[in-house]
């Protein structure tokens, strides 16, 4: 995984001297989008200090899911960095690249052994709504995005499972993973390039909010295809998650993918 390295310290020692925030420097994150770093401090809050990271973007500030995707895709480097320093709290802070200076920032606190991200769209009390579990998926699940480890220990429940379920024909079953398993294959497709050209769609069919906004169960149709070691597949599906609120953020606490179709796709 790559790091800041140099960068961090250098601005650090910019912003250290008072000399303000430092040059844009473009750096590209895993999906290939390259985002303007602005400044890293340290800022001092009510729940202790914290490492700031600003960067200017070209989304609109009020696109809180688009923003919080690339501050997220950022996040899976700089918590490098993060726990270097051992802070146990952090800011994404996005900056408008358009005059005006407004920023809106994401935060991001270590507990336990997990860090987590804050959720500042979650309703009244803190509360699950359709609304936004319909924002949040049609931003994630179609996006281009290659998430890694700490992006997906970010939003998943430490006793985490996830099942894929395969048709008959497959002879393989079902198959059910817990979160270290599943983080450690995801580590070995991204090194080895197992799964690439992903091109699938994703359209939620059904949201079921518990009546205390605490939890929820996402249903989804899924279809699409990836190439998997040199190999075009087409798949149909479903998936199935389960959310819930953990002191402001959001975690998934088990999620099942259902296909109902694996075929060679025929590219035109």
């Amino acid at each position: 995984m790559r790091t800041f390295g140099r960068l961090v310290l250098s601005l650090l020692i910019v912003t250290a001297a008072g000399i303000g925030a430092a040059a844009a420097d473009p750096f590209r994150v895993n999906s290939g989008k390259s985002l303007d770093i602005l400044s890293i401090q340290v800022e001092k809050t009510a729940q202790g200090r914290a490492l700031v990271l600003r960067f200017g973007t070209r989304t609109p500030l009020s696109d809180i899911p688009g923003l919080r995707m690339e501050a997220d895709e950022l996040w899976e480097h700089f918590v490098v960095n993060v726990e270097k320093g051992d802070y146990r709290r952090a800011v994404i802070r996005a900056a408008a690249l358009a005059k005006g200076g407004k920023t809106v920032d994401f935060v991001y606190l270590k507990r336990g052994g997990d860090w987590r991200t804050l959720v500042k769209e979650l309703g009244p009390g803190g509360r699950l709504t359709e609304a936004l579990l319909r924002r949040l998926y049609d931003r994630y699940r179609t996006a281009d995005q290659k998430r890694g480890r700490r992006i997906t220990e970010l939003y998943t429940a430490p006793d985490w499972t996830v099942s894929y379920s395969y048709p008959p024909e497959s002879g393989i079953g079902t198959l059910e993973l817990d979160r270290e398993t599943f983080l450690g294959l995801l580590d070995r497709i991204r090194s080895q390039g197992v799964i690439s050209g992903r091109d699938y769609a994703m359209e939620v069919t059904r949201i079921r909010v518990a009546p205390d906004g605490r939890s929820a169960t996402v249903q989804a149709g899924i279809k699409g295809r990836v190439t998997i070691r040199g190999r075009r597949v087409a798949m149909r599906g479903r998936l199935v998650e389960r959310l819930a609120v953990e002191r402001g953020a959001i975690v998934s606490t088990q999620m099942r993918l259902i296909f109902e179709e694996i075929f060679d796709a025929i590219d035109h």
